[in-house]
């Protein structure tokens, strides 16, 4: 028999066995039960918008890389053309463009690292991750 899933992808059977195992009944039964669904269902979201936050860097750095290569036959083409200033101008522009995408991976790393990003100098609301905690106190800075 297969056993029926919840919208969330958490199964009901087993969230009744864990209130079962936790020795509830009646409505605190009940209650922990849709707790758990939501904490499933709050992971759930979280590891949907992870991954469409990692599909757009990575959508982000092949448009930035096809701009890219667009970018340098153009600035041949402008030094071909007897015009060498607006061709650094247009290699200064890409390797601006190049090195913004570039710098939003590590960013997103931070961030799922626990720094906010959202005030300088400031601790994660959570405890840090211990290889981050070893890196800071040993010496090696952030």
């Amino acid at each position: 028999m297969v056993e029926p899933k919840l919208p969330h992808g958490l199964s009901l059977r087993t969230a009744e066995k864990e209130a079962e195992g936790a020795n509830l009944t009646g409505p605190q039964r009940q209650q922990y039960i849709q707790q758990k669904m939501e904490e499933d269902q709050l992971a759930r979201k979280q590891e949907r918008q992870k991954q469409e936050r990692n599909t757009a860097l990575t959508r982000e750095g092949s448009n930035a890389n096809q701009a890219g290569a667009v970018g340098a036959l153009k600035e041949q083409l402008l030094r071909m053309r007897g015009d060498p200033h607006a061709a650094e101008l247009m290699q200064e522009y890409l390797a601006r463009r190049k090195d913004e995408v570039g710098r939003k991976e590590p960013a997103q790393k931070y961030i799922g690292d626990g720094f906010t990003g959202v005030q300088p100098n400031t601790s994660p609301p959570c405890p840090p991750p211990q290889e981050q905690f070893h890196r800071t106190f040993s010496g090696g800075g952030i």
